[in-house]
């Protein structure tokens, strides 16, 4: 069901802004429809944070995506997307 609530690995020490932009790639390589809904940071949501704002070990992410969202499968793409635009 949607939104899903995922925990973040791969992409600790990243900003919400990198993260934004390359959602956009990896969901784009992977043919998934997907969204960025909020950062749960100390159990408070913020649906708006800043884009220079880090993820940190114990944040979630509320996402949501049309179809199976394999979120590991996902965060690897992200990864994948940040390496090569490097």
């Amino acid at each position: 069901p949607n939104p899903n609530t995922v925990t973040p690995q791969d992409v600790i020490g990243w900003t919400w802004g990198e993260l934004t932009r390359l959602s956009i790639t990896a969901s784009e390589n992977l043919k998934i429809r997907f969204n960025l809904l909020a950062l749960v940071k100390n159990g408070a949501s913020d649906e708006c944070p800043s884009y220079d704002t880090k993820i940190e070990q114990g944040d979630l992410l509320l996402v949501i995506a049309y179809g199976s969202m394999d979120w590991k499968k996902f965060e690897g793409e992200l990864v994948r997307c940040k390496n090569s635009a490097q």
